[in-house]
């Protein structure tokens, strides 16, 4: 329910001191001298770093990291549904490791032509025509006529779209690996091989580089689209980067299957190429009263698992399982109770949302088919905290805001009114001092980690008296930094079947 949104300053109105359990110590700030306090004018600053944080636009226009100048064939961004490992040892000379990419936007075309062979007239190659065109959200493609040692003419009536929710698979054992590694070129290898990549973690968002086969191909072999290359792009370009355009994706599992299936039927030439049952699908709202516990996920190692997640009954008979490193490195976070405070503080805020893979072969072994990975909104968990209400403060002020959420522990009638508390005054970090954030496009940070210019929250439950039984306050059930090293945010405990009582939040990592 809505409360009332009223701002206070903290250095004159408290949050009630009753809490459920004893309060805990919010610890030192992280890396900061007594003396790194901003001064009060600074508090200007204050009111622009909060602007950023709560605009949600589509960050791909920030985007950097793509080659797109040197690639001939085109280029589109995925998701990998699995670990995609980058060395020999990683993969079996007798079987083949499956990884299926899922699509999320076109990038480039590219200036791959048809009729192409080494040595031809300028004037021949300016007759030649493009084998790749975006049209919209979607990137066409054309197959041309197979020929000894270069591409024959385009095949105008073959040719196919490869669009937002379409999955690909991607196929590597130890002898492709090892014949990869004999190209001389490093760019032209399938995988990255830098000094320290041993592999590329599942919800990594790739540049994918992507061109058509030629007609046999495609007419026998109902195939015509060749992987050519996967690259990870960098830290501060995760797939918080493209949070706002997943939308584009199915939102439920059944259109997903449905896409796929449609898709390959309309286009024949790539029915081979199309995974149907290995899907993706973007789920923007989530059950505030969703439960979150820890489960074992056999070869992915240690998670969480979501269950009563859809607000669609029917959907939740399927849990949806969340690999521990996953959860971890899109909540930026060091602890796994953390991780999921933050989840369940901001499913009560309608501020989560989730990237769901299908695959039936993970249902083994009492697993789900289901796999995700979050994005918190932090647009959503800051918008009424709006720093022209409090006009003129000291240095070290503190200042709350009604949400206008509340937050429902699972037991009796009635939830608690949900409070964003902020110290106005940024925290500041020695700039030499290693800034590891896993996803830097991201500007929550949990405790453990920094950044050079940070503000320092909390998350308070206020106490309902009129709840059934009664509630009372708990006072930094979630604490966490924004980061404002940059104005570019582009982002927008277990239990058993029960969902989890919130405590005061420990700070240690």
């Amino acid at each position: 329910g809505k409360t009332d949104t009223s701002c206070v300053h903290a250095n004159c109105v408290m949050a009630p001191k009753t809490v459920k359990s004893e309060k805990q110590s919010s610890g030192p700030e992280l890396g900061v001298k007594p003396d790194a306090v901003a001064p009060v004018e600074d508090f200007a600053e204050a009111a622009l770093d909060f602007a950023a944080f709560k605009a949600r636009g589509d960050g791909m226009a920030k985007l950097r990291g793509l080659q797109l100048n040197n690639e001939r064939n085109a280029v589109v961004l995925a998701v990998n549904h699995k670990p995609i490992a980058c060395s020999e040892s990683g993969y079996s000379a007798d079987s083949w490791s499956i990884v299926p990419l899922t699509v999320v936007r076109v990038e480039d075309p590219g200036f791959c032509k048809a009729p192409f062979a080494r040595g031809m007239s300028k004037a021949k190659m300016n007759e030649a025509k493009a084998l790749a065109a975006v049209e919209g959200t979607d990137l066409r493609l054309w197959s041309f006529k197979k020929a000894s040692m270069a591409k024959g003419d385009r095949c105008d009536d073959i040719s196919f779209t490869i669009s937002p929710g379409d999955t690909l698979n991607t196929f590597m054992n130890a002898t492709k690996f090892k014949d990869m590694r004999r190209l001389p070129e490093q760019n032209d290898h399938f995988l990255p091989v830098e000094e320290g990549t041993t592999v590329i973690p599942a919800f990594s968002l790739l540049e994918v580089t992507l061109a058509s086969k030629n007609s046999d191909s495609a007419t026998e072999k109902s195939s015509c689209v060749n992987v050519l290359k996967i690259r990870r792009l960098p830290d501060d370009v995760s797939m918080h980067s493209v949070a706002p355009i997943l939308s584009r994706l199915p939102e439920n599992l059944n259109d997903a299957l449905l896409q796929s299936s449609e898709k390959a039927i309309k286009f024949p030439f790539i029915s081979s190429d199309l995974v149907k049952d290995k899907v993706s699908f973007f789920r923007e709202k989530l059950n505030p009263a969703m439960v979150i516990e820890s489960v074992e996920l056999g070869e992915a190692g240690p998670g969480v698992r979501l269950t009563h997640w859809s607000l669609d009954a029917t959907e939740n008979i399927n849990s949806v399982d969340i690999p521990e490193e996953v959860l971890l490195r899109a909540c930026n976070a060091k602890s796994v109770d953390h991780a999921v405070a933050l989840l369940q503080v901001a499913a009560s805020m309608d501020a989560v949302s989730l990237l769901i893979t299908h695959n039936p072969y993970d249902a083994r072994g009492g697993g789900s088919s289901l796999r995700g990975m979050p994005f918190v909104n932090v647009a959503k968990m800051v918008a009424n905290f709006d720093t022209s209400k409090f006009g003129p403060l000291q240095a070290n002020s503190k200042c709350q805001v009604n949400t206008g959420y509340e937050y429902f522990d699972g037991e009796g009638v009635g939830g608690q009114p949900i409070y964003l508390e902020v110290s106005v005054t940024p925290t500041y970090t020695d700039a030499n001092q290693d800034l590891s954030t896993p996803c830097k496009d991201f500007p929550l940070l949990m405790p453990g980690f920094r950044e050079a210019k940070m503000y320092s929250c909390k998350i308070n439950l206020f106490p309902n008296t009129e709840a059934e039984p009664p509630k009372e306050a708990v006072e930094g059930v979630l604490v966490f930094y924004l980061n404002a090293s940059k104005r570019s945010a582009s982002a927008g405990l277990s239990s058993a079947g029960v969902k989890r009582k919130l405590c005061s939040m420990q700070w240690s990592a």
